[in-house]
């Protein structure tokens, strides 16, 4: 295939076993905005043999626009989970509902964070409700800052101030010592 799929290409790749959109990384080609849509078609359809496939794609995509705080893929992603919520869904159209529910409110709202908030955050914002991801340690605790540790081939971070529940996120390396005492929480109005 040469190019981005159409919606028609993926409909076919989502009811036919046989069919892959790319060698490697056939996830990846699916994450845009355009494809969301067909993608919720797909993990609404039981009869659809794909539906976890697309369901772990679309909260994969999810996931990767509230860490690297993509402000207008958010804002459309909730348009569309507030769009399709009270409708006739499936179990994992509604569970992606939920997820984008918590992730926004997590983005949006300052709040105190207790131990137990903080891993519910990290689990959802460094693995999610279907990646296949290394292990989750964590928290440590510094100056107010619980840090989390995905390990895996490549590390991932997560720092959230446990005063308002503010976060970062860190991929590969930790943030040092002197990083948590002097970062100021970056926040989205």
């Amino acid at each position: 295939m040469t190019g981005p799929p159409s919606v028609e290409e993926i409909l076919r790749w989502g009811y036919d076993e046989e069919i892959r959109l790319a060698e490697k990384d056939q996830d990846h080609i699916l994450h845009s905005m355009q494809y969301v849509p067909v993608l919720i078609k797909l993990v609404n359809d039981p009869n659809c043999p794909k539906d976890y496939f697309a369901f772990s794609i679309l909260c994969d995509f999810t996931r990767e626009m509230f860490l690297n705080r993509n402000e207008k893929e958010i804002r459309d992603l909730k348009k569309v989970r507030d769009r399709i919520v009270g409708g006739d869904n499936s179990e994992y159209v509604m569970k992606w509902a939920d997820y984008v529910e918590r992730l926004y409110e997590y983005f949006y709202t300052l709040k105190p964070v207790g131990k137990e908030k903080a891993r519910r955050m990290a689990q959802d914002l460094l693995v999610g409700p279907s990646r296949v991801a290394g292990k989750l340690s964590g928290p440590r605790l510094y100056n107010d800052v619980w840090e989390f540790k995905l390990g895996g081939q490549v590390n991932e971070y997560l720092y959230i101030n446990r005063e308002d529940g503010s976060w970062t996120y860190s991929q590969f390396y930790p943030r040092n010592s002197r990083f948590k005492r002097l970062f100021r929480w970056f926040r989205v109005p």
